[in-house]
């Protein structure tokens, strides 16, 4: 995505008290005949992926399941939204996926293949020029939860005098810095990533971007809350305090260039796969099943 001139102010998040785990249909896929119904189940569910690329590692997302005896797969990559695969199987213990070349943005599709040992699903994948990288992954973790989340005092995550807590990864032309207490980056540059984990959170963030921007808010690196001003043509989720792919914002939030609107999304509620957010008005929550939520 393009990111031209973005002032981002104090980042404060509210994480919850409890304990727990930090952390479209696709076309028909198939089994091996000789394969048992049971050890096509080990496969079965949804998986916290890594990739293991040159520059660093990625978080990927896959589900796999069975719907009329055919196997389904569905896929969060580096970037974009969920999504479904061309081809998935499993044949003699082997697992094969397919990302289509049009979504990876490269000549050829990523063919994935891996196989489980224990409770760890491993493999590569063909990168460009020739090129093997390896990925990893387990089961997602199920954190349920018993009652409402008992939420602790704010914290905050940018300190206004430096990049303390922070990183960039990514390739650009500008980096991020600090200016009069923000956090600046003047045109397309790197991801800033907070290295702190939390389970349920509600993040609250503060920001000004110029004229034909589009940038965005990655929660959980999975979820891009939409921060732009050149979008209007897109999708509604691709518009502005959009969930990129998944919801739009409601009501839709005005286009301000220059100035400094206000946006508090949040990840709460993984028992009912809620992905709430309160972006400028309060109240506007929507519910519906989000790929990635481990349940």
């Amino acid at each position: 995505m393009k990111l031209m001139r973005i002032l981002v102010m104090p980042v404060i998040a509210i994480l919850s008290l409890s304990p727990g785990v930090y952390s479209r249909g696709g076309n028909p896929g198939k089994t091996s005949s000789s394969q048992s119904d049971k050890s096509v189940d080990f496969f079965l569910g949804r998986w916290d992926l890594t990739l293991k690329a040159p520059d660093r590692e990625y978080p990927f997302w896959l589900e796999l399941r069975q719907e009329g005896g055919q196997l389904k797969a569905e896929m969060v990559g580096r970037w974009g939204n969920a999504r479904p695969l061309p081809k998935v199987e499993i044949s003699s213990g082997r697992l094969t996926f397919v990302s289509p070349k049009e979504e990876e943005d490269r000549p050829d599709d990523m063919v994935f293949e891996g196989t489980l040992v224990g409770k760890i699903l491993s493999g590569t994948v063909n990168g460009p020029n020739g090129t093997t990288w390896k990925w990893t992954g387990q089961k997602a973790p199920s954190l349920k939860r018993n009652s409402e989340p008992k939420w602790g005092k704010p914290i905050p995550l940018f300190n206004g005098k430096d990049l303390t807590g922070w990183k960039m990864a990514g390739p650009g032309t500008t980096v991020w810095k600090v200016e009069n207490g923000n956090l600046v980056s003047p045109g397309n540059g790197p991801e800033l990533i907070n290295a702190s984990k939390f389970e349920d959170f509600k993040l609250h963030v503060e920001f000004n971007c110029g004229t034909t921007s589009n940038s965005g808010i990655y929660l959980r690196g999975r979820y891009e809350v939409q921060v732009e001003t050149d979008s209007i043509e897109e999708p509604p989720s691709h518009h502005m305090g959009g969930v990129y792919g998944f919801l739009a914002a409601s009501p839709e939030l005005p286009r301000k260039a220059g100035e400094w609107p206000q946006r508090s999304p949040c990840l709460l509620d993984w028992n009912r796969q809620q992905l709430a957010r309160s972006i400028m008005c309060r109240d506007s929550v929507q519910s519906r099943r989000q790929p990635g939520v481990p349940v």
